[in-house]
């Protein structure tokens, strides 16, 4: 894995991984990463729009405590929910400081993981979503069955535009093409 340049205790945290694990585990697990730790510490005036991303809609796992969403407590907690937003293709806002270190940091760790799942026997689950969340973080159109993703693809149209043309019923390549 040190090709990968991947730091030895998230390496470690690999073994984690079972043959259960879906795309919400594989968020967790890239969240703490101890790559994250040092650059996406938690401050304490992030804390309140920490909150305010974990209740919006933009993020799929939210953090929860119980049945009610969590505070934001710790650097990966923060990690998950900015890695779910760049995944999901929302803007970061106040934190785009943060999206360089999530797309070259967490593609290396994912590049690590799928090389670490391929070589494991019945971790197709694991693998699936971790290549989903890696084609998800790397290229910032959202996730993989986010029906405007496809069309966030073309240069100039961004996040606005795609939703304007789901409404006006060309929210698909295939519709738009037949135009």
């Amino acid at each position: 894995m040190a090709r990968f340049v991947v730091d030895f205790d998230t390496v470690s945290s690999f073994r984690e991984v079972d043959r259960s694990s879906d795309l919400e585990g594989v968020v967790s697990l890239l969240a703490r990463a101890t790559e994250f730790s040092t650059p996406l510490y938690l401050r304490h005036t992030e804390k309140k729009a920490m909150f305010a991303i974990n209740q919006s809609e933009q993020v799929r796992f939210p953090i929860m405590e119980g049945k009610k969403r969590s505070k934001i407590k710790t650097a990966a907690m923060k990690a998950s929910l900015l890695i779910q937003l760049r995944a999901g293709g929302h803007p970061p806002n106040e934190f785009h400081s943060a999206d360089f270190t999530l797309t070259t940091s967490g593609g290396r760790i994912l590049n690590a993981l799928v090389e670490y799942l391929t070589k494991q026997e019945q971790h197709c689950t694991a693998l699936h979503a971790a290549l989903v969340l890696r084609r998800s973080l790397v290229s910032g159109f959202g996730w993989h069955d986010d029906p405007l993703a496809g069309l966030r693809q073309i240069d100039g149209i961004g996040a606005a535009y795609a939703a304007k043309l789901a409404e006006a019923r060309l929210g698909s390549l295939e519709a738009l093409a037949s135009q």
